[in-house]
């Protein structure tokens, strides 16, 4: 139960230091909903984080140091691509346009143009950008397809959860590993 317990707090602690900033590049336009992608990448850190507990709990201690040393060096080289991956995808696949109380917020945009989109491009003289096709057409349904706004939706929240993985994994194998050990 120690290992669970420690398991809990190293994620709390991980998500409480990060959860302002997560909040923001989650890519999700609803408030109330920013949270599960959050709360699944944690809950899943922490059951792998827990099987590499349970794994290195029957390695000899000979091993242990290297096995944490390991699964360090792994994860936080995966933490670094993913950390440089993300904001560029998430910059990709995402537009500003102006908010609730006039600021501009984030909202996903899809990468296929609807029919009435494709018209309205050819003809202009330059192609538009992403706010003003919004805006002369009447919003980002008008201007995206449905699907490709899923798609790119599910694709930026699949990132998003492993970003967050990767770097909650990286922070606790390398506490772990440089955890002092008994001689």
């Amino acid at each position: 139960m120690r290992i669970v317990s420690q398991a809990a707090q190293v994620v709390l602690f991980v998500l409480g230091l990060f959860s302002g900033y997560l909040r923001v590049i989650a890519p999700i336009s609803d408030d109330t909903l920013r949270i599960v992608p959050g709360s699944i990448a944690s809950f899943s850190a922490l059951i792998l984080l827990l099987l590499c507990w349970l794994i290195a709990r029957f390695l000899p201690n000979f091993l242990r140091l290297a096995f944490w040393l390991i699964l360090a060096v792994a994860a936080s080289g995966v933490a670094v691509w993913r950390i440089n991956l993300y904001p560029e995808l998430h910059a990709q696949g995402t537009v500003e346009v102006p908010g609730y109380h006039l600021e501009l917020v984030r909202r996903v945009k899809g990468a296929t143009l609807t029919a009435k989109a494709e018209a309205y491009i050819r003809h202009q003289p330059t192609r538009p950008s992403d706010q003003d096709l919004i805006r002369d057409l009447g919003g980002i349904s008008e201007v995206w397809t449905e699907k490709s706004i899923n798609d790119q939706w599910l694709r930026l929240t699949r990132e998003y959860v492993l970003f967050v993985v990767s770097t909650i994994l990286a922070l606790a194998f390398l506490a772990e590993a440089f955890k002092p050990r008994g001689r």
